[in-house]
C-alpha cells in the first residue's frame, strides 16, 4: 500500500457505489444542495453586517469623508426627486473630483425608501458590495477543489478590512467589488476566447475608477493580467477581444471623466500620487518605493488595519509557496531561452489562470500604492481578494506536498511537514475566525490585542474598534468624549444641526445668500457635516469654503490667501478655539481671527461643543 493511498479517506465499496448512484440518479439535487449552501454562506455575513450597521450606526455621526460622500448622495437624490432623470444625471456628472458611482447608487435607494433612512442607505451600499464580493469569490473559485473554495471564501469573508469597510461609506468596498468582478469575467472569458465575458470585463474595468478615482492606478495591472494569456497563446482573437473590452471600459468611464477630467487629473497628480500626497501620509522620512523603511511601514499598517495576524500568516505561507514554485520553474525554463519561458507562461495560464491574474493585479496594485505617501482610508481594500486568491493557491500547493510528499523526503521530514502544515492551518484559521467574530462587538466596546514581535512592532491579532472610533481616536486622548457612545454621538449631530440652523437664520435675517468660511478642520464637526445637515433640513447645501491645514510651518498670510477669493461673497465665518477634536496639524487660531478682523465681522453666536471647544460664528455688523 502506498503512502498516498493510506492518507485518503477510508470508505466502504458499498458507500462509494451508493454515492455514485445517487449522483447519477439525481445530479440536480446535488447542485441544488450546494447552491443553497452558497446562498446561506453569502447571506449570513451580509445580514450580520447589515444588522450591525442598523443597530450601531443609526443616529450616530459620520466621519469627515463619509459626510462628504453622503452629501454627494443626497444631492443626487434631490436632483432625482426634483428634476427627474435629467436632474439626477446633472448632479452625478457635476461631482468635480470624487468618484460618483456609490453616491449615485445610494441616491436610488433614497428614492424608494423613507426619508429617515437616507444616511443608512449609503451605508447599505457598502454592505451589499460586501455581498457581491462574496458571490464573486464563489464564482472565481468554481473550478477549484472544494477545500480551496472553502479556504478562499473563509479568508475573504473574514477579512477585517472588508468587514470594516462594509460598515462605512468611503467607496473602498464598492471598488473592491468592481475589481473582483473584473477578475471574475476575465476568468469566465476563458483567457479571452469568449466575447460576452470579455465585454463584461470591460464594463467592470470602466466602473473601477468610477467607484474610486485612486483605483485608476490598478487598471494597468488588470490589463496586463488580461494580456498575459492572450500573449502566451499567441491569440490574435484574444487580443481583439481585450481591445474591445478596453473600448467598452473607456466608454463607461467617459460618462463621467469627460466632464471632470481636469479636476481628477489635478487631484491624482497632486494629493493622490503627486507632490501634495505627503499631506495624507508619513512625512517624517522621504517616501520612496525603494525604501525598506517605507515598505515596513506599509506592511505594518496593512496588517494592523486590514488583515490582522491570522490573515498575515496565511498570506505569507501561501505567497511564499507560490514564489518558490514560480522561481524554481522560471530558473529551469530560463536556461532554455525565451521560447521555453513563453511555453512556461502558457503552462501557467493553462494550470493556474486565476492565480496568475490575481498575482499580477496584486503586485502591480501594491507597487502603485507604494509609489505615494498617501496611504488613505481603505486604498488597499480592493486588493484583498486577489491577495487571498494567490495565497489559497499557495496553501493548496503546501497541502498537496503534505498529503503526497516527495518520495525522496525521509519519514521525519514528512512528519515535520505535516505537523507544520497542520499547525499553521489551525493557527491562521483560528485567529482569523476569532478576529472576524470580535468585529461584531458593539461599537461602544473595545476588544483588542496586539502581539509584540521582534523589532519592536505590535501587530493586531484582533481588534473590534470600528472605523468611526478609529477615525476619532486618531487625534484624541483617553479622557476625551467618546463619539462612539450614543449620547456623545447624538451631541455631535446636534452641534452640527445647531450651527447649520444659525447660519441659515443669519442669512434670513440679513437677506443674504448664505456663504460660510470655516477657519478650522475638526473630526466631528466640519464643512461636510454642516452640508449634510443642510441638505437634510433645507434640501440645499450651504456654499462653504475652508482653510486647510499644512504640515509645513505656514504663517497667517498663507491661510488668508486660501480664502481670499471668498471675501466678496462670505456672509458667515466660523472659528474654533483649541480642542482635542481638531485635526493635527491644525489651522492656527490666529488665522481665523485675522480673517474676521479683515472683514470687520462681529460674533453673533457661540456654541460649546461636546469636547469643550467653543465654536464662534461671525457676520457683518448690523
Amino acid at each position: 500500500m502506498t503512502t498516498s493511498s493510506r492518507l485518503r479517506p477510508l470508505r466502504s465499496v458499498g458507500g462509494r457505489l451508493a454515492t455514485a448512484a445517487i449522483r447519477r440518479a439525481n445530479p440536480s439535487a446535488l447542485r441544488s444542495k450546494w447552491f443553497l449552501l452558497a446562498i446561506v454562506a453569502v447571506c449570513g455575513p451580509v445580514l450580520a453586517n447589515g444588522a450591525w450597521v442598523i443597530t450601531q450606526r443609526h443616529g450616530q455621526p459620520l466621519d469627515i469623508d463619509e459626510a462628504g460622500y453622503v452629501a454627494m448622495a443626497l444631492q443626487d437624490y434631490l436632483g432625482l426627486h426634483f428634476g427627474g432623470l435629467s436632474g439626477w444625471w446633472h448632479e452625478i456628472v457635476n461631482q468635480p473630483v470624487q468618484a460618483p458611482l456609490a453616491p449615485a447608487i445610494a441616491s436610488l435607494f433614497d428614492f424608494v425608501t423613507a426619508p429617515n433612512s437616507l444616511i443608512i442607505n449609503a451605508l447599505m451600499v457598502s454592505v451589499l458590495s460586501y455581498g457581491v464580493i462574496l458571490l464573486v469569490t464563489l464564482g472565481l473559485t468554481a473550478d477549484w477543489p472544494r477545500v480551496a473554495r472553502v479556504l478562499a471564501f473563509f479568508f475573504v469573508a473574514s477579512s477585517p478590512g472588508l468587514i470594516q469597510s462594509s460598515r462605512s461609506f468611503v467607496f473602498s468596498e464598492t471598488a473592491a467589488a468592481c475589481l473582483a468582478a473584473a477578475l471574475y469575467f476575465a476568468q469566465r472569458s476563458r483567457s479571452f476566447t469568449r466575447t460576452g465575458p470579455a465585454l463584461a470585463w470591460g464594463v467592470c474595468v470602466g466602473l473601477m475608477p468610477l467607484t474610486r478615482t485612486m483605483t485608476i492606478a490598478f487598471v494597468p495591472g488588470v490589463v496586463v493580467a488580461a494580456l498575459a494569456p492572450a500573449i502566451a497563446r499567441r491569440s490574435r482573437s484574444g487580443l481583439v477581444r481585450i481591445g474591445a473590452g478596453l473600448l467598452v471600459a473607456a466608454g463607461v468611464a467617459a460618462t463621467w471623466f469627460v466632464h471632470n477630467f481636469t479636476g481628477v487629473y489635478r487631484y491624482l497628480t497632486g494629493a493622490g500620487y503627486g507632490a501634495a500626497a505627503d499631506q495624507y501620509g508619513n512625512t517624517k522620512v522621504h517616501w520612496s518605493i525603494f525604501s525598506p523603511t517605507n515598505w515596513h511601514s506599509f506592511l505594518v499598517n496593512m496588517t494592523n488595519t486590514y488583515i490582522f495576524v491570522g490573515g498575515l500568516l496565511f498570506l505569507l505561507v501561501g505567497w511564499l509557496a507560490c514564489v518558490v514554485v514560480v522561481t524554481r520553474r522560471g530558473l529551469r525554463l530560463g536556461r532554455s531561452g525565451w521560447s521555453s519561458l513563453l511555453a512556461g507562461l502558457e503552462g501557467w495560464v493553462a494550470t493556474s489562470p486565476l492565480a496568475l491574474a490575481c498575482a499580477i493585479v496584486a503586485v502591480t496594485g501594491i507597487l502603485a500604492l507604494m509609489s505615494t505617501p498617501n496611504q488613505g482610508n481603505g486604498f488597499i481594500v480592493p486588493l484583498i481578494v486577489p491577495l487571498m486568491m494567490v495565497a489559497v493557491r499557495g496553501a493548496m500547493i503546501v497541502l498537496e506536498r503534505a498529503v503526497h510528499p516527495p518520495a525522496t523526503l525521509p519519514r521525519r521530514g514528512v512528519l515535520a511537514l505535516r505537523v507544520t502544515t497542520l499547525t499553521v492551518a489551525v493557527v491562521s484559521i483560528g485567529l482569523a475566525a476569532t478576529a472576524a467574530a470580535i468585529t461584531f462587538e458593539p461599537i461602544t466596546r473595545e476588544v483588542r490585542y496586539r502581539a509584540q514581535i521582534p523589532g519592536g512592532d505590535r501587530l493586531a491579532v484582533w481588534d473590534s474598534t470600528a472605523v468611526l472610533r478609529g477615525y476619532e481616536d486618531a487625534g484624541a486622548t483617553a479622557e476625551d468624549p467618546n463619539p462612539a457612545l450614543p449620547a456623545v454621538g447624538r451631541a455631535w449631530l446636534a452641534a452640527s444641526h445647531t450651527v447649520d440652523s444659525q447660519i441659515w437664520q443669519t442669512a434670513r435675517s440679513t437677506s443674504r445668500v448664505p456663504f460660510a468660511v470655516f477657519t478650522f478642520i475638526a473630526h466631528m464637526i466640519n464643512t461636510n457635516t454642516i452640508e449634510v445637515d443642510s441638505l437634510l433640513q433645507h434640501q440645499t447645501a450651504i456654499p462653504i469654503a475652508a482653510m486647510m491645514p499644512s504640515r509645513l510651518h505656514r504663517g497667517v498670510p498663507y491661510y488668508l490667501a486660501q480664502v481670499a477669493s471668498a471675501r466678496s461673497a462670505v456672509s458667515v465665518v466660523a472659528t474654533l478655539s483649541p480642542g482635542p477634536d481638531q485635526f493635527i496639524p491644525t489651522v492656527p487660531a490666529a488665522a481665523g481671527l485675522a480673517y474676521v478682523r479683515l472683514l470687520h465681522f462681529v460674533p453673533f453666536a457661540r456654541d460649546r461643543l461636546p469636547d469643550g471647544a467653543i465654536l464662534t460664528l461671525w457676520t457683518a455688523p448690523g
